[in-house]
């Protein structure tokens, strides 16, 4: 019997461990790791498994945060961190992933992260627009949200900083004078009253 019909057979916790960690399939590795259940056991592949793909699968079941966050910190392999982010529940250790060198990393913190400081930060100083955006999204405050939206040097970060503006005066501007149409359309769909916009009515154009 192959170490894959083992792998997909047995409900030894102990045999699928050894096999997650041993077997010279790589099938057979994932396999057994995701069938894993005893959380003791999937920590131990989580943290010694050679493969980053038996990792994930270890990681994706575990239960203990405090784990998960060491995880998400220390992992060498960046998708393994990624995954370890989206399962944390602690907002100190998700800020902490947010200053990972890895950008999908930090966007995934980016969307997790409620704290406006640290996501404000994100926001204007990341130098991945895709980190930007993330952070944007979750941002409140509306001198921040104007700000990025009139400076940032990415379209799409400045639609989304636009999109949560709710500042009439703020929005009023886009809608009239800035000089994409994209953001003048988003900005208008966010005015209460748009008649105060009748005059300009070359603003889509």
């Amino acid at each position: 019997m192959s170490d894959l019909d083992i792998a997909q057979q047995t409900e030894d916790q102990a045999v699928l461990a050894v096999l997650a960690k041993e077997s010279k399939s790589d099938k057979a590795r994932q396999t057994a790791a995701g069938r894993l259940t005893d959380q003791a056991l999937l920590a131990d592949v989580a943290q010694h498994s050679g493969d980053p793909y038996v990792r994930y699968s270890a990681v994706a079941q575990l239960d203990s945060q405090e784990l998960l966050t060491k995880l998400a910190l220390e992992d060498g392999a960046p998708q393994i961190r990624q995954l370890a982010v989206g399962m944390l529940k602690d907002q100190a250790g998700i800020e902490q992933a947010a200053g990972d060198t890895d950008p999908q990393v930090r966007q995934v913190a980016a969307y997790r992260l409620t704290h406006q400081a640290p996501l404000t930060k994100l926001a204007l100083n990341d130098i991945d627009p895709g980190v930007r955006a993330a952070a944007t999204h979750g941002l409140t405050n509306q001198k921040t949200l104007g700000a990025i939206a009139s400076h940032d040097d990415n379209l799409s970060v400045r639609k989304i900083a636009v999109s949560r503006l709710t500042d009439q005066e703020i929005l009023k501007g886009f809608a009239l004078s800035d000089k994409d149409r994209d953001i003048r359309i988003t900005a208008t769909g966010g005015l209460s009253d748009q008649k105060t916009l009748a005059p300009r009515r070359d603003r889509y154009r």
